[in-house]
């Protein structure tokens, strides 16, 4: 089994890498101190699957949760905003909050403050140290691959914490690690592959020591995932992705199971002694050759 490692940086055809808002203002009514965002990524990763090749910015509908804290604690004792939902604009290039978004009243003249974010929106987030978000079983169909996408930001204006008048700056990174097989198959066209012995559920926690993590559920139990056919390359190379939580992978595990045309199955070799780690923002790449004897 062939593998390569690589950071998840590269652009990919299907996608449009997120871009910035330019400090787009959380409302648009009249109030006082109104909270102003620039929403990004930290690098240019893949995001979400997109119908015009050439998009560079998020999606009209897009939709991310927000949590504010008091700066260095994250306690929801107190009466701050949680899981604010805000919506991508593109007509207007403006995050627009589903309620009123302004800087709280804090507790004296110094207090400052945290952000957290999440992408997709779940209206079930009211626990922001345990939000449920899990990959498709089924990830052949464009729309469940995207959707199991997940991303998260953490700001404390380096350490400061933020106070009004302060724009929020908010750069989103992958909380998934994406895998990529290449099947090498001049002679029978692939019809399916499946990433086999992964777990798929995941609980988000945002305020976890070290930053927002979605670690997967103790009690979860592998299974196989279809894979996305990104395409075809020259010579009868075909290319599949599958998005997942981050996870150990186990020595001699088998992770592809590849369906021709013709109904043969053949099954990959098992990984190496150290099994394999997958780590969130990253994506690893592997190559499958098919032989006549599966």
């Amino acid at each position: 089994m062939n593998r390569k490692r690589f950071l998840w940086l590269f652009a990919l055809p299907l996608f449009g890498a997120a871009g910035c808002s330019k400090e787009a203002p959380a409302d648009r009514q009249d109030g006082p101190d109104p909270i102003r965002f620039e929403i990004a990524f930290d690098t240019p990763l893949v995001t979400r699957m997109a119908t015009d090749l050439s998009k560079s910015t998020w999606e009209d509908g897009d939709s991310i949760g927000v949590y504010i804290v008091p700066h260095g604690s994250f306690s929801l004792s107190d009466p701050y905003p949680r899981n604010v939902k805000m919506t991508y604009n593109a007509t207007d290039k403006e995050w627009e909050p589903e309620e009123d978004f302004y800087w709280p009243r804090p507790g004296n003249s110094t207090q400052t403050f945290d952000f957290y974010a999440y992408f997709p929106y779940s209206e079930d987030a009211e626990n922001p140290w345990s939000i449920r978000f899990d990959v498709s079983l089924d990830q052949s169909i464009p729309a469940n691959f995207q959707k199991s996408n997940l991303l998260t930001a953490k700001s404390d204006k380096s350490g400061a914490g933020y106070a009004k008048k302060d724009t929020v700056k908010l750069s989103f990174s992958h909380a998934r690690s994406m895998i990529q097989v290449t099947v090498v198959s001049p002679d029978e066209e692939v019809k399916a592959v499946q990433l086999t012995g992964v777990k798929t559920r995941s609980n988000l926690n945002l305020g976890k020591s070290g930053g927002p993590a979605a670690d997967t559920l103790a009690n979860d139990i592998r299974q196989a995932i279809t894979m996305f056919p990104f395409g075809t390359a020259p010579s009868g190379h075909y290319i599949f992705w599958a998005l997942v939580p981050a996870q150990k992978l186990a020595a001699g595990s088998r992770l592809f199971r590849i369906v021709t045309d013709d109904g043969t199955i053949f099954q990959s070799e098992g990984l190496p002694p150290e099994g394999l780690t997958l780590q969130p923002g990253t994506a690893e790449t592997f190559e499958q050759t098919l032989t006549s004897t599966p």
